[in-house]
């Protein structure tokens, strides 16, 4: 078994590494943003420049384009 500090020499493990980290710090993201956009929807909140640019993007069927940098 290879230990721990072979592996972080191993190109293919930092490369997963990191798209493991882009892809949950993605989710944390998309979670809060949908779970303000459903508060916003039920009056809980106030619509921001950025939950409408959501709204609309999601209506269109498009990927957000805050969700883009990830």
């Amino acid at each position: 078994m290879e230990r721990s500090a072979d592996k972080m020499k191993d190109p293919l493990f930092r490369f997963l590494e990191r798209e493991v980290n882009i892809a949950g710090q993605l989710l944390v993201a998309i979670r809060k943003q949908l779970k303000d956009l459903h508060s916003m929807c039920l009056g809980n909140i106030n619509a921001t420049n950025l939950l409408k640019t959501l709204a609309l993007d999601l209506h269109a069927e498009q990927v957000p384009k805050q969700w883009h940098k990830f």
